[in-house]
């Protein structure tokens, strides 16, 4: 995390981008520990669900759930401790100066939703991934969707599937990630009809629960891709995947790259 007084132990960035006074930075899936102060607004964004200790301004350190697809806003100057014995990929913004009169932030804020900020993060990952030259549009994307979802007061955002309900369809995917694994699988594992359990997790996790199974599929596969020697095909075979080539377009359509750059 750039622009930061900070105490860490954090695993090595994809890549860090400096883009018109703010700082893109993509971390990796691994566990981490960070003790650090923001010296500008700082934009977290989940692409994974995480487990772990934080705390915000206070020596009190709380037990967290951070749900997939979320956003967090921390402020400049906030101290802020954050550990992790598993993590999960994580992009963070430091703003530029301009946005500290935009973003009205007085005090951390976690759990945001927003559709359009989930597109912004996924194709600003991919530009990181596919180290090309990025957007400043989507920067400012990003950023103008963190100031729109902070007018919205925190009582009105309802988050219709809890955490352990999130979790527990983690687990579920986790244990069966090289099988196939229907809309119908993942509602019954929270006991209820495909149509009523697709409807609560758009609205909980701002994509289809179709989508959500490709990423986590693909977060496997680079996680097997980066710790292993499999082969290519069997790796799409134990993620999930009906082929190397199925894998393939995933990675390509997702990610921006092939499999195989990113060994």
């Amino acid at each position: 995390m750039n622009n930061t007084s900070a105490a860490m132990t954090l695993p090595k960035s994809t890549r860090i981008c400096g883009v018109d006074g703010s700082v893109v930075e993509l971390l990796p899936s691994a566990a981490y520990s960070a003790a650090y102060t923001p010296q500008t607004h700082a934009i977290g964004f989940a692409f994974e669900s995480q487990v772990g200790v934080h705390s915000f301004g206070t020596d009190r350190r709380d037990d967290f759930y951070r749900q997939a697809n979320s956003f967090a806003v921390i402020p400049a100057g906030c101290d802020v401790f954050s550990e992790s014995a598993v993590g999960g990929e994580y992009l963070t913004l430091s703003l530029a100066p301009k946005w500290h009169s935009e973003i009205d932030c007085k005090q951390s804020v976690n759990q945001l939703l927003s559709v359009s900020a989930i597109q912004a993060a996924r194709t600003l990952r991919k530009q990181l991934i596919a180290n090309s030259v990025m957007d400043n549009s989507l920067v400012e994307q990003l950023a103008h969707d963190v100031v729109q979802a902070l007018t919205v007061s925190k009582e009105s955002i309802h988050y219709v599937l809890g955490a352990r309900q999130l979790n527990r369809l983690d687990e579920y995917i986790a244990a069966n990630i090289d099988q196939p694994i229907s809309v119908l699988d993942m509602a019954g594992v929270l006991a209820l009809s495909a149509g009523h359990f697709s409807r609560l997790f758009k609205i909980s996790v701002g994509v289809s629960p179709f989508d959500y199974l490709i990423q986590k599929r693909l977060s496997t596969a680079r996680n097997r891709l980066c710790s292993t020697k499999q082969g290519l095909s069997d790796i799409a075979l134990a993620c999930g995947f009906s082929s190397h080539s199925h894998m393939s377009m995933a990675f390509t359509r997702y990610l921006g790259v092939a499999p195989s750059l990113l060994r």
